[in-house]
């Protein structure tokens, strides 16, 4: 008749003893992050940073867009990204 069943389990399905699935798990994630370091840090497919990311320029003329504010139709301009630009107290 074979070993008892846990409760739950149908007649004639069979459970994946965890030797076999912890292994496959470790090895897929080891696979996605090879696959991710070598996109993404060793640029496997080629690309460099772009100029808008690299150009230190580019930044200051954009955070002073920013921090002039928005135009708005609905009311008064607003700032772009409100909680980087806080100005937190010491307590």
């Amino acid at each position: 008749m074979g070993p008892p069943r846990p409760p739950g389990v149908l007649p004639g399905v069979q459970l994946v003893p965890m030797r076999t699935v912890i292994p496959s798990l470790i090895a897929s994630c080891a696979i996605a992050y090879a696959c991710w370091d070598l996109t993404r840090n060793r640029h496997l497919l080629g690309g460099t940073c772009a100029k808008t990311y690299a150009d230190k320029d580019w930044e200051e003329e954009t955070l002073a867009k920013f921090d002039s504010g928005w135009p708005r139709e609905a009311g008064p301009p607003c700032v772009m990204n409100p909680i980087r630009r806080q100005n937190f107290t010491e307590l």
